[in-house]
């Protein structure tokens, strides 16, 4: 069965596999203004391994296959 994501039209807002975490949104903007992986691990104080668990949640959550189409979804519904 397909677990839905912030991607499907139908999805409530109560549905809790749509909302990011306030990590996972400042991750989101540090990469969308230019922040690599690595950038963004010192910056959030965060170790490496960290953000990129944050960016796998983030890809599964936004049914996205790169950080650069999680951040483009993450805008169009105006979650960053």
């Amino acid at each position: 069965q397909r677990q839905m994501c912030i991607r499907d039209s139908y999805l409530s807002e109560y549905d809790n596999q749509a909302y990011l975490t306030t990590q996972e949104i400042k991750l989101l903007k540090l990469i969308d203004i230019g922040h690599t992986a690595k950038t963004a691990a010192k910056y959030l104080h965060l170790s490496f391994r960290t953000v990129q668990r944050h960016m796998e949640n983030i890809r599964e959550k936004l049914c996205c296959s790169n950080s650069i189409e999680a951040v483009c979804i993450a805008k169009k519904n105006f979650l960053i």
